[in-house]
């Protein structure tokens, strides 16, 4: 190619956009072209940039790493994944513009699984690595599920594909600068042409920012206090912002005809609320109330039938409450993508502290519109 990818982006916007990703999500990232110049990088891991990219040896399996095992894009993949030559795990997305392979969009320095410490240690020795600072580096690379990765690569291929427009469209109006130096007689031609490349250059600049800013602002809708509690030794949360009041089991009064999930109503201080068994609802075994066993007080937002948000107090009993957390966007994870016919409408996300994970609950559709008519029928009733 005539330009360098260099001058075909800007740079400078690009490392800041990185930047903002690394910093919502947590993952590495990196813009490299096709000789393995670093044009971009963020969130580098302590491994890499002062261990790997120091030494000559291991300095050279990086820029291998980086361009041809990069570029060794299976047909039909947007995205090549790949273990570089120092043991990481790296991502590429190749950004093509006018069919040349210009340069590498990057995720990595991760792992898949726990790494193997014992080839690390071994690769301490062989490059004279200081070995116990060697291993804290490594302790500090994460380790994401493939499902992870693949949302994560969702993204950054459309970001590849963005990058690419941008570059074709600097390209050209490079191309169309030459021209008009070179042709006066042109001028106006070349100057209409010149004012469509730029608000073409804007435009797919402006599209970048707009899905980082729209991925940014649906991690932090989710992003909250969370109230914990227990179904059959799992743990589950509801938003804080749902919750009324919590009591302990007391008595509750069935209704006639109502359904299996429907366990009836209670007064609360003079007020009926209807009370739905939450393991029934989510289709989990039922089981003998016990001390712990509590009645969860929710307000639900739902429209009626002239599309008007209504609130209703309901009630829902869980095994157990244990504490309320305040969990970050960018820890909780979308709910995964099982079988067809599994039912995950429910999941408003999933996130994992201190080892163990905690599913997080869309009360609103858990109650949805056939629940809290039937509930409210029971509620009229009494």
């Amino acid at each position: 190619m005539k330009y360098k990818f260099s001058d075909l982006i800007d740079v400078d916007k690009f490392q800041k956009l990185m930047e903002s990703f690394t910093e919502a999500t947590g993952a590495t990232t990196a813009i490299i072209d096709t000789d393995g110049t670093v044009l971009v990088a963020s969130g580098w891991k302590d491994i890499c940039t002062k261990f790997h990219r120091v030494h000559p040896e291991t300095a050279r399996r990086c820029t291998e790493s980086d361009t041809a095992l990069a570029g060794q894009l299976d047909k039909g993949e947007k995205y090549n994944v790949y273990e570089c030559l120092n043991g990481l795990v790296d991502v590429a997305v190749p950004v093509v513009i006018e069919g040349e392979h210009v340069g590498n969009l990057f995720t990595g320095q991760f792992f898949f699984e726990p790494p193997d410490t014992e080839f690390f240690r071994k690769q301490a020795s062989k490059y004279d690595f200081d070995e116990a600072s060697y291993l804290k580096a490594l302790s500090e690379v994460p380790v994401f599920s493939r499902d992870q990765i693949k949302r994560t690569m969702n993204y950054l291929s459309h970001l590849a594909e963005l990058v690419g427009e941008t570059g074709l469209t600097q390209k050209r109006q490079m191309e169309t600068n030459e021209a008009l130096r070179s042709s006066r007689e042109k001028y106006k031609q070349v100057a209409e042409n010149l004012r469509k490349e730029i608000a073409e250059r804007e435009k797919a600049e402006k599209e970048i920012l707009r899905l980082n800013e729209e991925f940014e602002q649906r991690i932090k809708k989710k992003e909250g206090k969370y109230l914990i509690f227990t179904l059959a030794g799992e743990a589950y949360g509801i938003n804080i912002l749902k919750i009324r009041e919590i009591i302990g089991m007391m008595p509750i009064t069935p209704v006639p005809s109502a359904s299996d999930v429907v366990k009836g109503v209670i007064n609360l201080r003079g007020r009926v609320i209807p009370v739905t068994d939450l393991r029934l609802k989510l289709s989990i075994e039922a089981t003998d109330y016990t001390e712990r066993t509590c009645i969860i007080v929710t307000e639900i937002t739902q429209q009626n039938k002239d599309a008007e948000d209504i609130q209703s107090r309901m009630g829902i009993v869980v095994d157990s409450v244990s504490e309320v957390l305040n969990i970050k966007g960018k820890d909780i994870e979308d709910a995964p993508i099982l079988s067809s016919d599994a039912d995950t409408e429910y999941i408003f996300g999933m996130t994992k502290t201190e080892g163990e994970v905690k599913v997080l609950l869309d009360i609103d559709k858990i109650l949805r519109h056939e629940t809290i008519s039937e509930l409210c029928e029971v509620a009229r009733a009494c």
